[in-house]
C-alpha cells in the first residue's frame, strides 16, 4: 500500500511532532503550546477537582456515542509507542474497517489521534474508499479552536490518503434537547486552506523555540502553568493583570510601551483612545485599574449606588452545574442588621430542579424587600428557569427587586485584584469561608458525587457553602454602605 512509504520518511523522535491538538490549544494561549514543549514539567499543577470530573465526563460521553456505532476497530499497540499506533492504523486502514477509534495518524512531522476514522466510498490511495475524521466534544457549540482541529485531522488524511476529506464534530446537545437516543448534533468541517496554514505556522514558531510573553485572562484558571505564568507577569508587572483587558489591546499596549502597570499608569487619555478598541470607558479602565494594582491600593470613582438597609432584605445565591443544565441550589439569607437566616430550596437529584425552584418562588414571594446578589449568574438563571418552566409574574416581581453588589461596586471603586468575583474581593475585605468547601467548582463535583454515593456530609458541605457565598455577598455589601458620598 502506497501509504506505508511515510514509514521510510519517519525519523523523528515523539517530542519532534507537533500534535493536532496545538491548534486547539493555540486559540487559548501561544504560551502553552511552548510551555508544553519547553516548560519544566515540575512546574505544572494537577488538575482541579471539577476538570478531572469534566475530562471523565468528555470519556463517558465518547463512549456512549462510539457505542451507536456498529464494527468498530481500535488498532492494538503498547499504551505511549505512538509509532506503532501508527503503524496499527494504517494495518486497519489498508483492510478497509469501516470505523476506526482513536487511530495514530502522522504526516510530515505532524501527529494526530482523531476520536474517529469513517470509511467513505470514493477513489484514493487506500483503493475505492477513503477515511474521514470525527471528533466528539462535550461541548454544545463549536469552537475555532475544535474545527483547527479537525482541519489538522483533514490535511494529515489528505496526506496519507491522496484525497482530501471532510470532517465532523459530534457536539453534545444542550441539556433540553438531549434524550437517550439523541445525544449529539453533527458539524461539518472543510479545511481553510489560509487560516489553518497561518496557524499551523504560528505553532511551528513556538514548537522551534519562540517564547511569548505571559497573558493572564480568564482561561488561565484550568491550565496547568497558570502558577508560572502568574509568577512571571507579577515579576515583569505585566499590564495584563489587569482584569478583563483584551488580547489585542494588551499586545498593542506592549508595542507602545505601555506593557507594565507603572507604564500604563502614567498613560494618558489621548494616548490610549488612539488604540484600536479602547474608547473612553477602557482608558479610563486602564489607567485606574494600573494605578491601583501598582500601588496596591483602592481608589474610589463614585458613590455605590445602593438603598439604605431596609426592615427585611434577602443575599440570595445559586449553585448549578452549567454543562448539565441543572440549577440545584436556592440558598438565601433573609433578615436585616446582621441578624439572618439561612433558607435553602434543594434539588437532592437532578430531577427535584423544578420541585426546588417553586418552592424558592413561593419564598421569595412572601418575602418583601430587596434581593441583593453578586454577580450576573442569578439573573441568568432565574430567565433559564422561567425559559424551561414557562413564564411566572413571581419570577418578574423578583427580578425587579434584585440589585447586582458586583455591578454596583465596579462603578464605584476600582479595587488592586486581578478579578472582581465574590472569591476575589470579598476575601480582600476581610471575609473567610467557614466551610471544607470554598470554591463553586468544589461544590459541583461534592452534589455530583453525592448523587452516586449519597453521603449527606457532602450535601451538608454544599449548603454550608452556599451560606458562606451569601455572608460574603452581605459583606461586600456592607462595606459598600460605609464609603464615603462622593459628589
Amino acid at each position: 500500500m502506497a501509504v506505508r512509504d511515510r514509514r521510510a520518511q519517519r525519523g523523528y523522535l515523539m517530542a519532534d511532532y507537533i500534535k493536532a491538538t496545538d491548534l486547539y490549544t493555540l486559540t487559548e494561549c501561544d504560551r502553552r503550546i511552548y510551555l508544553n514543549y519547553f516548560g519544566n514539567p515540575d512546574e505544572r499543577v494537577p488538575r482541579a477537582p471539577f476538570e478531572e470530573w469534566l475530562a471523565q465526563e468528555g470519556e463517558r460521553f465518547e463512549q456512549t456515542v462510539i457505542e451507536q456505532f456498529t464494527e468498530v476497530y481500535q488498532p492494538r499497540y503498547r499504551i505511549g509507542d505512538l509509532e506503532a499506533g501508527y503503524d496499527a492504523t494504517l494495518e486497519l486502514m489498508a483492510e478497509g474497517v469501516p470505523i476506526i477509534y482513536q487511530g495514530v495518524i502522522i504526516h510530515d512531522n505532524m501527529i494526530g489521534i482523531p476520536d474517529l476514522l469513517e470509511r467513505v466510498e470514493g477513489g484514493s490511495r487506500l483503493g475505492g474508499y477513503y477515511y474521514r475524521p470525527i471528533d466528539i466534544k462535550l461541548a454544545t457549540r463549536a469552537k475555532l479552536g475544535h474545527r483547527l482541529q479537525v482541519m489538522a485531522y483533514i490535511a494529515l488524511l489528505e496526506g496519507l490518503q491522496g484525497i482530501r476529506p471532510d470532517g465532523s464534530l459530534f457536539l453534545r446537545l444542550p441539556p433540553e434537547e438531549r434524550s437517550e437516543t439523541a445525544l449529539y448534533q453533527e458539524e461539518k468541517v472543510a479545511l481553510d486552506e489560509q487560516i489553518f496554514a497561518d496557524k499551523l505556522a504560528e505553532i511551528r514558531e513556538l514548537a522551534a523555540g519562540l517564547q511569548p510573553r505571559p497573558f493572564i485572562s480568564s482561561v488561565c484558571k484550568s491550565c496547568p502553568w497558570h502558577d508560572s505564568c502568574l509568577d512571571l507577569a507579577d515579576q515583569e508587572r505585566d499590564v495584563s493583570l489587569i482584569p478583563g483587558l483584551p488580547r489585542k489591546v494588551w499586545a498593542e499596549l506592549h508595542a507602545r510601551g505601555m506593557g507594565t502597570l507603572p507604564a500604563a499608569a502614567s498613560a494618558t487619555r489621548a494616548q490610549l483612545i488612539n488604540i484600536s478598541g479602547v474608547g473612553d470607558k477602557r482608558a479610563f479602565d486602564i489607567i485606574h485599574r494600573s494605578r491601583s494594582l501598582d500601588a496596591n491600593t483602592m481608589i474610589q470613582v463614585a458613590t455605590p449606588d445602593l438603598p439604605e438597609p431596609g426592615p427585611v432584605e434577602t443575599f440570595f445565591d445559586v449553585e448549578s452545574i452549567p454543562t448539565e443544565g441543572i440549577i440545584y441550589l436556592f440558598g438565601a439569607l433573609i433578615g436585616a442588621n446582621r441578624r439572618y437566616e439561612f433558607a435553602v430550596d434543594l434539588a437532592p437529584t437532578f430531577a427535584d430542579e423544578h420541585r426546588a425552584w417553586q418552592d424558592f418562588l413561593r419564598r421569595m414571594d412572601r418575602t418583601p424587600g430587596y434581593v441583593y446578589h453578586y454577580g450576573t449568574y442569578e439573573r441568568t438563571a432565574i430567565k433559564q428557569l422561567m425559559a424551561r418552566y414557562g413564564d411566572d409574574p413571581r419570577a418578574h416581581g423578583l427580578l425587579d427587586r434584585m440589585i447586582d453588589l458586583e455591578k454596583v461596586l465596579k462603578a464605584a471603586v476600582v479595587l488592586p485584584l486581578r478579578g472582581y468575583s465574590l472569591k476575589d474581593v470579598a476575601p480582600w475585605l476581610g471575609f473567610e469561608w467557614q466551610g471544607t468547601t470554598d470554591n463553586a467548582a468544589d461544590s459541583m463535583v461534592e452534589y455530583i458525587t453525592y448523587q452516586t454515593d449519597g453521603d449527606r456530609d457532602r450535601l451538608d458541605g454544599v449548603m454550608r457553602y452556599n451560606e458562606d457565598d451569601c455572608y460574603a455577598t452581605v459583606h461586600i455589601r456592607d462595606w459598600l454602605l460605609t464609603l464615603p458620598h462622593i459628589k
